[in-house]
């Protein structure tokens, strides 16, 4: 026999969800610049490696 399901459990289960999700956004959104500094670094040293001739 299935059990049946509170609202008070159905909620409390969508609001830890948010959370999870806010909190994953929110570390999202903190690594972007990083990762994007990260990139240009890596295309400036190709960019010099290839200038310098010495592959």
């Amino acid at each position: 026999m299935a059990r049946t399901k509170t609202m008070a459990s159905i909620d409390a289960k969508i609001e830890k969800a948010q959370t999870t999700v806010e909190k994953t956004k929110a570390r999202y959104d903190a690594t972007i610049p990083e990762l994007e500094k990260k990139n240009l670094q890596a295309k400036e040293l190709i960019t010099a490696i290839e200038k310098s001739g010495k592959r």
